[in-house]
């Protein structure tokens, strides 16, 4: 929602995202026809070298299907950045204050629930751990392996929620070394990010060298009573790969660690589950 934003491209930028994750034919040519602009005017817009016209502003605004309060607006953010006085930045900040039903503050429920659905949240965090010197977004996106629009949406997310900070307009960090996910994080998207990593982890057995990952599997016979046990022993593992982190000297490489313990037999005939 329009509402969230404080800066009309991040706007543009998140809904082209949204347009190619549904479908990753979606070209950024396709999505600026269909609001009315030229590929070229409209890369040139997101990049920041140009501003929108308030004309073109109300034109997006409507292709995108936005109702009337939202394109207003859509059109005052266009305004406001165009804006050469202060004082005209200010009263337009405050109308924009005014149509805006959430306020100033982001929604972060949505900002956590992303961060923990879509993988490359917690990959950028990682990365910015290594002992790396670049920790630039053109850097960051490279390293993680996604496009540099997608790097500079999630790492504003993740400024919002405290976990990221940007110092000089240019370098990124990590304010804190722990991240704590409420309990209110829905199972939708835990379930996500873990088929997300489940596909990282089939790519990697075709694009990853045998001594660049590690791959143990067994099947083992286990009594229903002793899972709280097996659950005991895979924490106990966790918790000694993250002791090996902390005590290395120099951290290079970023890696995923998950297990899968899953039930692998069925139920016999005659037997109810």
């Amino acid at each position: 929602m329009v509402y969230e934003y404080s800066d009309y491209r991040k706007f543009l930028k998140n809904v082209i995202l949204e347009k190619q994750s549904k479908n990753p034919k979606f070209s950024l040519r396709l999505i600026a026809r269909q609001l009315g602009m030229a590929p070229s005017s409209f890369s040139e817009v997101l990049s920041g070298k140009k501003n929108l016209s308030y004309d073109m502003a109300l034109t997006i605004g409507t292709n995108l299907g936005l109702k009337s309060k939202e394109v207003d607006y859509f059109c005052l953010l266009v305004k406001r950045d165009s804006a050469k006085r202060l004082d005209l930045k200010k009263a337009i900040q405050k109308k924009l204050e005014s149509l805006n039903p959430r306020g100033p503050v982001h929604n972060l429920d949505v900002d956590m629930f992303s961060l923990i659905s879509d993988w490359f949240h917690l990959a950028l965090l990682g990365v910015l751990v290594l002992d790396i010197e670049d920790k630039t977004l053109e850097n960051l996106s490279a390293l993680v392996g996604i496009e540099r629009m997608q790097a500079e949406a999630a790492l504003d997310r993740l400024i919002r929620l405290g976990l990221v900070e940007l110092k000089e307009n240019k370098y990124y960090s990590r304010t804190s070394s722990d991240i704590f996910v409420n309990a209110k994080i829905s199972t939708e998207s835990l379930h996500k990010y873990h088929r997300q990593m489940l596909e990282k982890a089939k790519e990697s057995l075709e694009g990853q060298k045998f001594d660049e990952r590690l791959v143990r599997t067994e099947n083992i016979a286990i009594g229903e009573d002793q899972l709280e046990q097996a659950d005991a022993y895979v924490e106990e593992f966790f918790t000694k790969m993250a002791s090996l982190s902390s005590k290395t000297k120099k951290k290079t490489k970023l890696y995923h660690l998950g297990t899968h313990f899953f039930k692998l037999s069925r139920e016999g005939k005659g037997k109810k589950s």
